[in-house]
């Protein structure tokens, strides 16, 4: 049961990370003015992206059998 609620608590962690990601990347994009101000902020969000789902997925689909 605890690993349900564990599970589950990550998949909410994992969806609003990238929704929220997704949401001020849209509007950060919208006020900056030059591209190396858009490359940082591509990098800034997709490196939030890509570590909220390595730390979420990991725990999602981690067995308790060590064999």
């Amino acid at each position: 049961m605890v690993t349900i609620i564990v599970k589950a608590v990550f998949l909410i962690f994992w969806i609003l990370s990238v929704g929220s990601s997704v949401y001020f990347f849209n509007r950060t994009a919208k006020s900056v003015t030059t591209m190396q101000e858009l490359i940082g902020f591509i990098l800034f969000y997709s490196f939030i992206v890509i570590s909220s789902t390595i730390v979420s997925f990991s725990v999602l689909f981690a067995s308790k059998k060590s064999e």
